[in-house]
């Protein structure tokens, strides 16, 4: 069956919102990545390891060297079953933020209750 003068052009023209739509979906998630994901932020040195009360998680937090010359503190959480880490914590400026376990998932950092049952997070 032979197309219809014009009808390419009409099925073209109806894929331009789509490969628009999914540019932008690309160039968003990117961004998310780069700017707004823990997963993303620098390493740093270890400053100190705190384990949970339970002796479950192990909370490491590092310091990272800005070129602005303020430090900035990152929280790593380590499951100690799993062996699976995971950034909570990331403040700037902080050198050195302070760690204590309130329970077995909740923990002090920096002045921010974070409660590790539900996943919370600090940035």
């Amino acid at each position: 069956m032979r197309e219809k003068k014009g009808e390419s052009h009409i099925k073209t023209r109806s894929k331009v919102p789509l490969i628009i739509f999914s540019c932008l979906l690309v160039f968003g998630g990117a961004v998310y990545w780069m700017f707004f994901s823990l997963k993303n932020v620098p390493k740093g040195s270890l400053v100190q390891s705190v384990e949970s009360p339970d002796g479950s998680y192990t909370l490491n937090t590092y310091v990272s060297k800005n070129t602005l010359g303020l430090d900035a503190a990152r929280g790593e959480l380590v499951n100690e079953k799993t062996l699976v880490k995971k950034t909570i914590y990331w403040n700037y400026p902080d050198s050195r933020p302070a760690v204590k376990w309130l329970n077995n998932n909740t923990v002090k950092i920096g002045g921010q209750n974070l409660h590790l049952d539900i996943d919370e997070t600090y940035d």
